[in-house]
């Protein structure tokens, strides 16, 4: 397995090894860019692709930089592009990586062994949106406003899908389903398993830049050149839409499918809840998002700016995205005796209650459905009985927390 060669750089050039030095002089020829970043099946590593704008350069410079994920150490380098490589992705089991870009081409590696399986036939300049089927025998690639399905092991084209026009985003999902959108805003689903086409849908009014598929299949997200955002089920029903006022640059679905960051073009990223469309949080950088990925497990997320990093990513752990929640605390439970009149003045007491990363605004006591008051120290009188009162803190993140305290007030 991959981890096998954790203590040592592989760089192949066209099935060739060459020198750690040679990489180090090949990376001050030229500024890159990353254009992709995706984690492997299983978490362990990722593919980094990286190249500048242009082809002409000395071949080092595009290149496919495999890392240890924690660690962000460079286990391979895969090469043998000569001009820059758009996208990669790993098969479902994690032992090969396909990669190409604007030459026309797609590599096919093998990650254990740093082999070149196959080269993909030349149809047309611009290969991008690779993904693999199920099984992780087929690939497809875009290229020319066509797509093309390629036998992994051998690169031959098995499958054209032409659709009615010109092809401009395309993915494979988990169930066997292609999602494919062309430049006039359809999107169509075809089931590469029974070569039927399952629906064909236009909400979009632009070319479509972008379709992802969530793990699952149950969803898929697509953007387009007018900055919107649509997520839609598996049959092609609209589920939520969204409009941003600048370009959308990335989609990328978190493990179970329930979030999705939208990252935008000089503006960051945000991450949205599909289910209630709800905004849940702004992923702040201070400079241009190009790649982004999040990890199989959830917790962390891989992202790429513009000028490249030193370590080319940086990867942040989810947890520290996401305000905290306050921790309301109501208090010890109290037993009371009551006046003669048969009632008892209790006080209320909430500062206990914390916010590690924000402030407490607002408190509120009920018991049952009724407001009894909104003090941190709230002073209520209550009959002979047992009561129940629930506290209520809400912080400046609209983040909420509730407890629960038992006043026993009893006859004197």
């Amino acid at each position: 397995m991959i981890k096998d060669i954790l203590s040592i750089i592989i760089v192949v050039i066209m099935c060739k090894i060459i020198s750690i030095n040679n990489i180090a002089e090949a990376q001050l020829d030229t500024v890159p860019i990353i254009k992709d970043i995706t984690y492997s099946p299983d978490g362990s590593f990722i593919a980094i692709v990286s190249a500048p704008s242009f082809c002409g350069i000395d071949e080092n410079n595009y290149r496919i930089t495999v890392v240890e994920a924690q660690s962000l150490y460079p286990v391979a380098i895969f090469t043998g592009y000569h001009c820059p490589i758009l996208d990669a992705a790993w098969n479902p089991n994690g032992e090969k990586l396909v990669g190409g870009g604007s030459e026309g081409i797609s590599i096919v590696w093998d990650v254990n062994t740093a082999n070149q399986v196959s080269i993909s036939n030349h149809v047309a300049p611009g290969r991008s949106d690779h993904a693999w089927n199920p099984e992780g025998t087929l690939y497809i690639g875009r290229t020319g406003g066509n797509a093309y399905i390629f036998n992994a092991n051998t690169g031959e084209i098995v499958y054209t899908l032409t659709g009615n026009t010109s092809i401009s985003a395309i993915d494979w999902g988990t169930n066997n389903v292609i999602a494919y959108g062309d430049i006039y805003g359809q999107i169509r689903l075809l089931n590469y398993s029974t070569q039927q086409e399952i629906s064909v849908v236009q909400h979009h009014a632009n070319h479509i830049g972008l379709v992802k598929w969530n793990r699952q299949a149950t969803k898929y997200a697509s953007a387009d050149r007018d900055n919107q955002v649509i997520i839609w089920d598996a049959n092609g029903e609209v589920i939520q839409s969204f409009s941003f006022e600048t370009y959308v640059t990335e989609l990328v679905w978190n493990p179970d499918g329930t979030q999705i960051i939208i990252g935008k073009i000089d503006e960051g990223a945000e991450i949205w809840d599909v289910t209630t469309g709800q905004k849940l949080v702004d992923v702040i950088i201070n400079q241009p998002i190009t790649a982004l990925d999040w990890s199989p497990d959830g917790n962390q997320i891989a992202y790429a700016v513009f000028p490249v990093l030193e370590n080319l990513i940086e990867v942040v752990e989810v947890s520290t995205l996401f305000p905290t929640r306050p921790i309301a605390d109501a208090g010890a439970d109290i037993t009371i005796l009551a006046n003669p009149s048969g009632t008892a003045n209790v006080l209320l007491d909430a500062s206990g209650s914390t916010d590690s990363d924000g402030t407490i605004l607002s408190y509120q006591w009920f018991e049952s459905s009724n407001l009894m008051g909104t003090s941190i120290s709230q002073m209520v009188t209550l009959p002979i009985g047992t009561h129940t009162i629930q506290l209520e803190v809400t912080d400046d993140s609209s983040q909420t927390d509730t407890d629960t305290i038992i006043v026993t007030v009893e006859e004197l």
